[in-house]
């Protein structure tokens, strides 16, 4: 119950918000398109700048070493592992009564129960490759190079995907005074419902 009271009070009204300045914006342009043509036209191919991600992310696809198992390792992460996993089974509890689909707590038990547990399972990921760094070196090594196979984003995405295309504006730019009438229209009619549904909730 409390869960949906959270989404009628805060992301609902947010959303319509959100649809009432998209609106707004929507009939900006299309007045601008009607009444000027060529400025908005300028302004629109001004915001059509393409922003690669294959350049911006390359260096992040790029393979690095890792971890090199050392007994300091192994020590650090047996005992960082230990005290934290200790540290949330004794010391993190959740009341029991917050887990009820009626308490208002509901939503953040559940978010902080599986975040605990969660970090409990790093907690003994970390105690198993601190046992196998003091004790097991190559057998860690082994692991950390099968895990460590690099696959590249890069690579799964067709180069041709980069090219920007931009029919719609193609459209748009063919036929502005048309393209104005009907986004400032759909535009008029969706700002008009977001605000009367908005004032709705306000009065009510």
């Amino acid at each position: 119950m409390s869960f949906f009271r959270v989404l009628d009070q805060l992301l609902v009204p947010f959303f319509l918000l959100f649809l009432f300045a998209g609106s707004l914006g929507g009939l900006a342009l299309g007045g601008g398109l009607l009444l000027r043509t060529a400025a908005t036209l300028r302004f629109m191919q001004s915001m059509n700048r393409w922003v690669s991600t294959r350049r911006a992310t390359r260096e992040l696809e790029l393979p690095r070493q890792g971890l090199v198992p050392s007994k300091g390792l192994g020590v650090f992460l047996l005992v960082s592992g230990a005290v934290a996993g200790y540290l949330l089974l004794v010391r993190v509890h959740v009341p029991r009564a917050a887990f009820s689909a009626a308490d208002p707590r509901f939503a953040t038990a559940l978010a902080v129960e599986s975040i605990k547990w969660l970090m409990i399972a790093g907690s003994a990921v970390a105690i198993v490759l601190g046992l196998m760094a003091l004790f097991a070196p190559d057998a860690l090594a082994r692991v950390q190079e099968r895990m460590n196979r690099w696959v590249s984003t890069r690579a799964l995405v067709p180069a041709d995907s980069e090219r920007m295309r931009t029919p719609l504006d193609l459209l748009v730019e063919t036929h502005p005074r048309a393209a104005g009438w009907i986004i400032a229209l759909a535009s008029l009619a969706i700002a008009v419902a977001m605000g009367l549904m908005i004032m709705a909730r306000w009065l009510r």
